[in-house]
Order: C-alpha cells, then sequence, then structure tokens
C-alpha cells in the first residue's frame, strides 16, 4: 500500500473534507503496487502512482464552465491562478503573480507576472494570455463564478472591470468601474484557472476534455465514467509534485469505494459511510484524515418547474424551519 510519507501530497485536495487513506509504516519500494500499476496502465511498477476513488466522474475541465467539485479537484491540479489561497485559510499568496498594487481610489490593479511559466503545451505565458481568458470568460455564458463575482450581465458583460490590459509582457492591470474589496479574493477562487488560449482556439468545443494549463499535473487521459488520469509537470515552476501520476477513480457507490481502498488498489478515498468509520478506526492500515471546512452546503429549490416549490410558499418554509431547527 501507499507509504504514509505521501499523505503530504493530500494538499493537492483543498476541497475536500474528509478523506480516508490506505498507509503502512515501511519507507521502502512500492512493489506492492506492481499490480495495481499494471491493471492502472501506469507503466513501470516504479513509478509513483497515487489513485484517489470517488464517487461521480468529472463533468468538465474547463473550470470555467462547471461548479461542481468532483471537476474542480481535478482542474486545480492543472491550472493555476494569478494568486491563490494560503493552505487552510483565505490568506493570499502569489502564484502566476508576484507581487500587485492598487491604486488609491480601489479601482486600478496591477499584477507582475512570473517570466518563466510555461503552458503544458509548451507556449510561454504572458500578460497577453491573462488578457485573452478574461476576455473570453466576459463573454461566455457558461462561467456563472464570473457574473456572481463581477456583477456580469446580459447588458454589461464586463460587469465591473471596464478594461483588462497587458501594460508590459509580463504585467496586467485591470481598471474597475468601482472600488471591489473582494476582487483579490475572487482571482484566487480555482474556477479563475488561467488556460492556453492556442490550447482553447486548436481543440474549439472539445477543449474541456483537453484541458492545458499551467498547473502541478498535465492531463494526459479520460475515460469517461471511469478514470482521469494526470501526469506529473516535471517544468512545474513551483514545487515540483512527488508523484508520477495521479488517478482519479469513478466508483459510484461508497461500500464499493471502501472495499477497493481495503483491497489495496486504490490509495485515497472520500465518501466514507458513517457506519465504516469504527472500521478504518480499527485497522492500522487505514486512517481518516480530516480538514477545516472551506465549502458551503446548501440545497436548491428550482421554482422555475411546476410543482410544489414552485407552487406553495409554505413547502418552501417548512424545509426553511426544518434547516433551522436541526
Amino acid at each position: 500500500m501507499k507509504k504514509k510519507t505521501w499523505l503530504s501530497l493530500l494538499a493537492i485536495f483543498c476541497s475536500l473534507l474528509f478523506v480516508v487513506a490506505a498507509c503502512s509504516n515501511d519507507t521502502g519500494s512500492k512493489g506492492d503496487n506492481k499490480d495495481k500499476a499494471e491493471a492502472e496502465g501506469s507503466g513501470a511498477s516504479g513509478d509513483k502512482t497515487l489513485v484517489f476513488g470517488r464517487g461521480t466522474d468529472s463533468i468538465q475541465l474547463d473550470p470555467s464552465k462547471v461548479t461542481d467539485g468532483e471537476s474542480l479537484n481535478v482542474t486545480i491540479q492543472i491550472y493555476d491562478t494569478l494568486v491563490k489561497y494560503k493552505q487552510e485559510d483565505t490568506e493570499v499568496q502569489p502564484s502566476l503573480a508576484t507581487e500587485w498594487n492598487v491604486s488609491d481610489d480601489g479601482k486600478k490593479w496591477t499584477f507582475k507576472l512570473r517570466d518563466d511559466v510555461k503552458f503544458h503545451d509548451g507556449n510561454d505565458f504572458t500578460a497577453e494570455d491573462v488578457v485573452y481568458n478574461f476576455e473570453r470568460w466576459a463573454t461566455s455564458a457558461d462561467f456563472i463564478y464570473y457574473g456572481y463575482m463581477f456583477g456580469a450581465t446580459e447588458d454589461n458583460l464586463k460587469g465591473i472591470i471596464d478594461k483588462v490590459e497587458a501594460t508590459d509582457k509580463y504585467e496586467v492591470t485591470f481598471t474597475l468601474s468601482e472600488p471591489n474589496a473582494p476582487f483579490l479574493y475572487t482571482l484566487a477562487m480555482s474556477p479563475f484557472g488561467i488556460a492556453s488560449p492556442k490550447a482553447i482556439e486548436k481543440y474549439g468545443d472539445d477543449y474541456f476534455k483537453n484541458p492545458v494549463g499551467t498547473g502541478p499535473f498535465v492531463f494526459e487521459e479520460w475515460v469517461p465514467d471511469d478514470k482521469i488520469t494526470l501526469k506529473k509537470n516535471g517544468d512545474y515552476f513551483g514545487d515540483v509534485a512527488k508523484l508520477d501520476q495521479v488517478v482519479f477513480k469513478t466508483i459510484p457507490d461508497n461500500g464499493a469505494r471502501f472495499m477497493e481502498l481495503q483491497a489495496g488498489t486504490i490509495d485515497l478515498m472520500n465518501g466514507l459511510n458513517p457506519q465504516d468509520i469504527q472500521t478504518v478506526e480499527g485497522d492500522d492500515n487505514l486512517q481518516i484524515i480530516r480538514r477545516p471546512s472551506m465549502n458551503v452546503a446548501y440545497m436548491a429549490m428550482n421554482t422555475d418547474k411546476d410543482g410544489p416549490m414552485a407552487e406553495k410558499k409554505s413547502a418552501r418554509r417548512s424545509i426553511w424551519r426544518w434547516i433551522r431547527s436541526s
């Protein structure tokens, strides 16, 4: 089974609240994973491959077009944002941007960019790529977060962002119509990952299944409803991954996923059934890993569809009362 020393890599699954991991106390080679490596098609048995079991497949691998966690858990490995959150809190740190400043009136933000970054397709990352992505997002009806965060509407597609300009090869400037206190924090959200313009042009409508970013892992393969495989980006500008591959394996049933973990065919899983917690705690080969929540849980009511949610205010009120009393 995978080694405990790999557990520091759990940071890559930054949106997960609760995972179960297989572990062992030895620190030798992972020869006991040879059969799994061959079964997963991961190449030589010496490869460091982590297999993460999850309940649902991703919808798309273009972060600007999805809101589901299973898609974003993958795309956050492929893309970088201009800035990023510090682990376990929302303090903003450099990422593709190394530094930034804001004008006294709060309307102009200028970001200095790294000059040593390449997209996975080999193209250099520059300020023009940032401009391209923001212009694409502003004109996309699919990017829900852009409208939410920047106040964009059908009549004002750019929202509070008046202009995005490449003021130097490695400098980009945002001009806002009004000050926006969370602007910097918004740019750290994973849906605002910067994609390769050349790849978007190349793949067109199929870009969502051929993602190209600058992140620590490179997209390799997607077998729908089965697995998504990413490989290490050896040229990553940050800390290069200790893993050679990460496989996101879809196993819909929680119980079946847990059995795969116990058998050693996967290394990590989420969605553990409550009744299995005691089993995990009593097994030295398994451990539960908890982290602070960064998620907001909600239940949406479709009031556009005929039915009690649309027709009866009392039904919606009953649910609201139940939630408040829980």
